[in-house]
């Protein structure tokens, strides 16, 4: 009994020895990256910067499409078969 209780305990120490490494790391991490000043260790490329293109519209174009006058659509007709199976969940 006395052999588990001490073996749990050396388990318990390591894991907060760990955790506290864990820790100390992020926090090492953090500093380093986010809070001491920025001395140019990281070249960054230049911003890239998008120009929406000029758009150029063909008035003429749109007038002719305009005088054009589409025919009349096709009659569609009716669908002359049976429409699907009588139980749609049966297998072929």
């Amino acid at each position: 009994m006395a052999i588990t209780i001490t073996q749990e305990k050396k388990r318990q120490r390591y894991l907060v020895l760990a955790l506290v490494v864990i820790i100390f790391a992020t926090i090492f991490i953090v500093w380093r990256g986010f809070l001491q000043k920025e001395r140019g260790g990281l070249l960054l490329p230049p911003p890239v910067v998008y120009t929406i293109p000029e758009v150029k519209i063909d008035w003429q174009l749109l007038k002719e499409i305009q005088k054009i006058s589409p025919g009349p659509f096709k009659e569609i007709s009716a669908f002359q078969n049976d429409f699907g199976r009588t139980n749609p969940f049966t297998p072929y």
